[in-house]
C-alpha cells in the first residue's frame, strides 16, 4: 500500500510504497478511504 508517514510535527513527511497494514486489535476499526482533502494552510 501507498502512503505517506509524518513521523514529527515541523518534520518532512516520507512517500512511501511499502507499507504493510496489520490486523485490526481489540477496539480499532479498518477503515478504507478512497479520497482525502488537504487544506494548503495544514501544510
Amino acid at each position: 500500500m501507498r502512503g505517506v508517514v509524518l513521523r514529527e510535527i515541523g518534520k518532512p513527511v516520507e512517500v512511501t510504497g511499502g507499507l504493510e497494514l496489520r490486523p485490526p486489535g481489540p477496539g480499532e476499526v479498518r477503515v478504507r478511504m478512497r479520497a482525502a482533502g488537504v487544506c494548503h494552510s495544514d501544510l
